[in-house]
């Protein structure tokens, strides 16, 4: 059975601060970090998997709180690693005119909306959530 890992707060401490500078970390420099800190390999990256999760779920809350939306947290093939520092709502209103411009010239194509409301939201990322789940492993 696997177990959840527990980190000192050393090791957390400086997972923390590698984050903090970098959001993925190469695998060359996760072999480094994880043979400093005593840790597995798959430990550490499995924490980055994991902290990237946390960062983009808390990056994803604020831009809704502030009028953004959840398609500019995601990582597309065009920004496999958006950077969300400094995404704001002109993201959602050029995506939701690009789509209102797609119907336009498309009147008897059926696109899918923009959800509207946080319920709307949560349903879609259910449905078009593309990312395996993330396991904890030690």
């Amino acid at each position: 059975m696997l177990r959840r890992a527990v980190f000192s707060d050393l090791q957390r401490k400086a997972l923390e601060r590698t984050f903090q500078k970098q959001k993925y970390i190469s695998k060359p420099d996760r072999k480094k970090l994880a043979s400093k800190l005593g840790l597995k390999d798959s430990q550490v990256k499995i924490w980055f998997q994991n902290r990237r999760m946390k960062w983009r779920n808390s990056k994803e809350r604020e831009l809704l709180s502030t009028g953004g939306c959840r398609q500019q947290t995601l990582p597309t093939k065009t920004n496999p690693h958006p950077d969300l520092t400094d995404v704001g709502s002109t993201f959602c209103q050029r995506l939701n005119q690009a789509a209102a411009n797609s119907q336009e010239s498309h009147p008897h194509h059926h696109h899918h909306q923009s959800p509207s409301s946080p319920s709307d939201l949560s349903k879609q990322s259910e449905l078009s959530e593309s990312d395996p789940e993330e396991i904890t492993v030690s």
